[in-house]
């Protein structure tokens, strides 16, 4: 679950008015055969799990990037030994890493018209998978929610941030998020950039804002995420930072940071009065550490590309 930057949700726009081009394409009601589940995996054992809560007769597309031999050989035996096998799993080998590469070759080796974006920690909650499958009979993206889980104080406060920052508008962040790969491609050309590192998805929901593609939002179409550690998540932050900076080192993104320390101070206050509002004190403090490590990783990339 890769994004651009910490930065409170948009005012008065949900991403869902699609233009007239988009909307007139032709959608028709799918059936189970019509979507690959793509999941990306690299050595994450949580991926079995994640095809176990898989509660449709679909098909499923493992892209292990960048495993060892021993862990494709693990993954074939679980595969073939899972409790549900309703569904047609099928693992594709690739030696390059990254969620952009992982998810195009995934895409490209998808013989069905859509696809649905999921991550290997995460499970689908009953009836998700149906929900986000239905909508796309009115729109050329679904999107579902992420129920971020907590299991002491600190995950709390790290799942009420999570939660505010990817979970709490309307967005074409993975996971969950399926879409018509035949729309997608029409409108913006190609689906992900693959040297974004870390900020692939949000390269991608900015150019599906662009083009004003509808994304039919269901929040009752949940997956959980479990719990993320204070020193996960500062981790993630900072190689978000580092991928919006290769974005901007690349012409990619075309707004640079601000350096001043006011514009700084100014935006930090804005996210924190933002979170405090709406998910309380200390998420609101802790996104300041939050910013602080985002743009760590953005002047380590910034460094890096010199």
């Amino acid at each position: 679950m890769g994004h651009g930057q910490l930065c409170p949700p948009p005012r008065g726009g949900d991403y869902t008015q699609g233009c007239s081009d988009a909307d007139s394409y032709a959608f028709i009601t799918m059936s189970h055969d019509a979507i690959t589940i793509l999941i990306p995996v690299k050595d994450d054992k949580r991926v079995i799990a994640c095809v176990e809560s898989i509660d449709v007769p679909c098909k499923v597309l493992l892209v292990a990037n960048g495993s060892t031999p021993e862990f494709i050989s693990w993954l074939e035996r679980s595969v073939r030994n899972r409790k549900r096998k309703e569904e047609d799993c099928v693992i594709v080998e690739t030696p390059k890493t990254g969620l952009g590469h992982a998810y195009n070759l995934g895409i490209d080796r998808c013989r069905t018209e859509y696809v649905l974006l999921m991550d290997s920690d995460c499970t689908f909650s009953p009836g998700c998978i149906n929900t986000l499958l239905n909508a796309l009979s009115e729109a050329a993206l679904s999107k579902g929610f992420v129920r971020f889980l907590y299991s002491d104080p600190l995950s709390k406060t790290v799942a009420k941030l999570r939660h505010h920052t990817t979970s709490s508008f309307v967005n074409a962040y993975s996971p969950p998020l399926a879409f018509s790969k035949t729309v997608v491609r029409h409108y913006l050309n190609f689906f992900f950039h693959e040297e974004l590192a870390w900020s692939e998805d949000f390269d991608f929901n900015l150019r599906v804002q662009k083009a004003n593609l509808k994304i039919a939002y269901r929040p009752e179409a949940v997956v959980f995420h479990p719990p993320i550690s204070l020193f996960e998540d500062l981790r993630s932050a900072s190689n978000y930072g580092f991928g919006y900076g290769i974005g901007v080192c690349s012409g990619i993104y075309p707004t640079p940071m601000k350096k001043s320390v006011k514009g700084q101070i100014s935006r930090n206050w804005d996210i924190f009065k933002e979170v405090r509002i709406k998910n309380g004190f200390f998420p609101a403090c802790y996104s300041l550490f939050w910013s602080h490590f985002y743009r760590r990783g953005y002047a380590r990339a910034t460094r890096h590309q010199k």
